[in-house]
């Protein structure tokens, strides 16, 4: 599976299909002779507030990834201890981390709450996160390319792999005059004894610009390059 492919099955797995009910025909006319409702005032732009973010490996794994040491490197191509060749190279898994559905709501709401048109199309812009999915997969895929996207943690036992990386991507908006625009990519990784041994954590910031421009974007850029620092530097 190419890293673009691979990408893009990560995002359609982590979309939450929520149909609501309801709401699929015209509204209803008012009876005749009815009086028409009053008009509303235009309602102001409500704030947005971050979801509560749970643990990336809440409802994944029976121990928190706030307990996994970090930046621990990851030796997968080294020899094994005892001597002997070095590991043979055996499927990897990528696992979704628990708050992508958070993360969607959150910018899908923030989109909705633009005040003007032009403010909508600004944040529909800036706040897609299929670039960040995208290259996120593309930096971890550069150090291990034998990786395959599976549900979770479990199935990944159950294929046996070698390696599991659970990614999780958080977010936090800011506003003009206000705090910064904040992006993390948290990676846990899984050995061959499926222990979590290490836990890379990658942040960006970045300044809201012009109404509906958040610096997502920005943001992201500023963590996508601490993790692919870190990856070179930890994922072995």
């Amino acid at each position: 599976m190419t890293n673009r492919n691979l990408a893009l099955a990560l995002a359609g797995a982590l979309v939450v299909a929520a149909c609501q009910p309801g709401g699929a025909g015209r509204p209803a006319a008012p009876a005749p002779g009815a009086a028409a409702p009053p008009a509303v005032a235009p309602a102001q732009t409500p704030d947005i507030s971050a979801p509560r973010y749970s643990d990336a490996l809440a409802g994944l794994y029976n121990q928190p990834a706030s307990s996994v040491p970090t930046d621990v490197p990851v030796n997968y191509y080294a020899p094994h201890p005892a001597g002997g060749a070095a590991r043979a190279v055996l499927t990897m898994a990528l696992v979704p981390g628990a708050n992508y559905g958070r993360l969607r709501q959150y910018h899908q709401e923030a989109v909705q709450a633009a005040a003007t048109p032009t403010a909508r199309a600004l944040a529909q812009d800036d706040l897609q996160i299929q670039p960040l999915l995208q290259k996120a997969v593309e930096i971890v895929k550069e150090r291990y390319p034998w990786l395959e996207l599976m549900d979770d943690i479990a199935t990944a036992q159950e294929r046996n792999v070698s390696l599991t990386l659970v990614m999780d991507i958080r977010s936090q908006l800011g506003r003009q005059a206000g705090p910064p625009t904040s992006v993390e990519i948290e990676v846990v990784v899984f050995d061959e004894r499926r222990q979590p041994v290490s836990r890379v954590l990658a942040r960006g910031q970045a300044s809201p610009g012009s109404p509906g421009d958040y610096g997502f974007q920005r943001a992201a850029g500023a963590a996508l390059d601490e993790l692919a620092g870190k990856s070179k530097a930890y994922f072995n």
